[in-house]
């Protein structure tokens, strides 16, 4: 393939590159975690959950790497500005739709080690609420049907290690699985005064993209995030 002298420059200009670029650089962070999460299977070295086949392990990356480089972005733009607003001591989460299949949740979960338990002692409490986060969400938010919950230390904390664990929702709830969920709720705060955050793709990306227009620096990014394009998709350049 030959690209005629100055269309690559001129190319490097448009909307659709800066776009592109910024895709790949915002979802970095997504890549390295498929590929952590990737090594530790192989490796064998899953922690607590050594005792779980090796399918259910892939299920959860495979879930993570099905995510297309625009659902990527945005789902890595969502765990880390959450990151950087949790605090030490405090527990919080944060749901997120993937944009690229309805009814498929990403639950990012920062539990901190607040009762200075040890680590051992702290992963299995952290697991426990895993679960339970789960059989809340699924109970509450009838159209998630599937759950992939991430969990990891809130910011500022000593050492990182991250969980992952890939749920589906049940075909139907019992009496006594709605009243638990509604206790694990109420007792312990989870998902208490919380509504999933919405992604949506906006219908201006792909007019640019498809028509390869030249976007103004000062202009709004046609992202939808109202932030001029050279602070937002522009900023790469």
């Amino acid at each position: 393939m030959t690209i005629p002298e100055g269309e690559w420059k001129n190319y490097k200009t448009t909307f659709n590159y800066q776009y592109q670029l910024s895709m790949k650089k915002g979802s970095v962070f997504w890549d390295n975690l498929i590929h952590n999460f990737s090594t530790s299977i192989l490796s064998a070295n899953v922690g607590f959950f050594s005792e779980i086949e090796f399918s259910t392990h892939e299920l959860g990356v495979r879930e993570l790497a099905k995510e297309s480089r625009q659902s990527r972005y945005y789902l890595s733009k969502n765990f880390k500005e959450k990151l950087k607003t949790t605090q030490p001591h405090l527990r919080t989460s944060r749901m997120v739709e993937s944009i690229d299949e309805p009814g498929k949740f990403y639950l990012f979960l920062f539990f901190p080690n607040d009762s200075k338990l040890s680590y051992s002692d702290y992963r299995i409490q952290r697991i426990s609420y895993i679960n339970a986060y789960a059989e809340v969400a699924f109970n509450k938010y009838r159209h998630i049907k599937k759950l992939i919950t991430i969990a990891t230390e809130p910011q500022n904390t000593e050492g990182r290690s991250e969980d992952l664990i890939y749920s589906i929702s049940p075909e139907k709830f019992t009496k006594e699985q709605n009243e638990k969920a509604k206790r694990l709720s109420r007792e312990y705060k989870i998902l208490s005064d919380f509504l999933p955050t919405k992604t949506t793709k906006s219908d201006n990306f792909k007019s640019v993209i498809s028509k390869g227009e030249k976007i103004g620096r000062n202009t709004p990014c046609p992202c939808g995030s109202g932030v001029k394009f050279k602070k937002c998709h522009g900023a790469n350049n």
